[in-house]
């Protein structure tokens, strides 16, 4: 109810709505209403209770002004299970009528469109949605799991198949380095297609197609105008800037990634995935002491978030403190159980950091371990690269352009290539990537 009712408000161009991960951590607080607007910088808060006895579900829902907490407005819904999405609708409704925002047609027609729902299916959506959000390996495995299983549940469902997709994506990418994109593009292209084939209109769907173009593709134009298409579609969808984000950094565009960014972060500021992006994407852009204040904040979200412990490590790296950074990546190859993203990047600062033999043996590790699964190439050749065997992570870098390891979308940006930027094969290897908007 509250993911659909976040869902319905955000497509309202003129109001700024709070996803729905950073909204739900609140639920149960002892916070008062103003201390939750004041954390989430909003005006107004909708707060309510569902009531569900047999196949009857009843719905109380009150809009606040937060400044002068005053009830704006108050009502009752009730009606059968079935229906609950068209009593969500007379709900949304009923809100913007009292901020007294006037709507464009096709967003009137939108707060109007109701669908049938089948509450088991949406139930695994969400539950695919809450592990998709860890970033994981074995979170994503889960979370294609639930997805699956609400596709079957509700053969109709544009959103389940968006995150599908979504899954595939990310599982295939370079955060990852397990699985070759070769095996997941075509189920993350047929899933987004099937999600827009049933909604045109859902931002999820548009995100999700988006995504693949840029991922597995590379087809930089389909890619940013999709993107943009989504942020239309919904001005309040996080994941639409936050990908947008992630496409302008390839390109070099480091202000404006960091812009698209911040305003995803402002969408879903207590999201985990949104502030380790935030700490990545400062990263990226060389600014490496803002970007390790981020990474420590989101740790402080959760200190067994991997991802954000590497970055933080390759931040530290690169300000030439590498105590600290080996520190930080020993931790992040445990709890991922030797991830070859992790290995990669603790591979390379044992080398820069001058021990030689232990960066040859996490190269061993990762070389064994690609005779049992899919290692993607470009960690292997960070690896060879730090301890300047230039020839020998140029080779891995070609194989990981051949493999279309979504790695190498980040060549014209990482500064862990800075070495290298003047070699002509890599200079080549720019150039048939060919990263600029047409």
């Amino acid at each position: 109810m509250t993911d659909e009712l976040i869902a319905h408000l955000a497509k309202v161009r003129s109001l700024r709505v709070i996803s729905r991960t950073s909204a739900m951590e609140y639920k149960g607080t002892h916070k008062t209403l103003t201390q939750i607007a004041q954390d989430l910088s909003v005006d107004a808060v909708v707060e309510g209770t569902v009531l569900r006895y047999g196949n009857q579900v009843r719905i109380t829902a009150e809009l606040v002004q937060v400044t002068t907490d005053r009830h704006l407005w108050a009502e009752t819904y009730q009606g059968q299970l079935g229906d609950i999405l068209k009593l969500q609708g007379e709900v949304a409704s009923a809100i913007v009528n009292e901020i007294r925002i006037n709507l464009t047609p096709e967003e009137q027609q939108q707060l109007a469109t109701t669908r049938p729902v089948s509450t088991e299916g949406y139930e695994d959506y969400l539950k695919g949605r809450y592990f998709w959000n860890k970033r994981s390996e074995e979170g994503l495995n889960k979370a294609i799991g639930y997805f699956q299983l609400a596709t079957k549940e509700d053969p109709n469902s544009a959103l389940a198949f968006a995150g599908l997709a979504d899954c595939y994506s990310i599982i295939g990418s370079a955060i990852v380095g397990t699985v070759p994109a070769s095996e997941v593009a075509p189920k993350a292209r047929a899933a987004a297609a099937r999600a827009l084939e049933l909604d045109n209109s859902l931002a999820e769907a548009e995100t999700s197609l988006a995504t693949v173009k840029f991922n597995y593709d590379w087809d930089w134009s389909a890619a940013g105008h999709g993107f943009r298409r989504s942020i239309s579609l919904n001005p309040s969808y996080a994941t639409a800037y936050q990908r947008y984000s992630l496409y302008l950094m390839a390109l070099g565009k480091t202000e404006e990634s960091l812009a698209q960014m911040n305003r995803a972060r402002a969408l879903d500021p207590l999201s985990i995935s949104m502030n380790f992006s935030l700490g990545w994407r400062l990263y990226m852009a060389r600014q490496y002491d803002p970007a390790i204040e981020q990474l420590r904040n989101t740790l402080d979200l959760d200190p067994g978030f991997a991802l954000a412990r590497m970055v933080l490590g390759q931040a530290y790296e690169q300000k030439g403190a590498y105590g600290q950074a080996i520190t930080e990546l020993e931790k992040a190859v445990s709890l991922s159980h030797d991830s070859p993203p992790m290995l990669g990047a603790l591979g390379h600062a044992y080398a820069l950091a001058g021990q030689k033999p232990d960066a040859e043996r996490v190269l061993q590790r990762m070389l064994i371990q690609s005779r049992k699964q899919y290692v993607s190439p470009f960690y292997i050749g960070l690896v060879y690269l730090a301890l300047k065997d230039h020839e020998n992570a140029l080779n891995w870098l070609e194989k990981a352009y051949a493999d279309r390891s979504n790695a190498v979308i980040f060549l014209q940006v990482d500064p862990q290539l800075d070495s290298i930027r003047s070699a002509p094969r890599f200079q080549d290897l720019v150039r048939r990537m060919a990263l600029r908007e047409s």
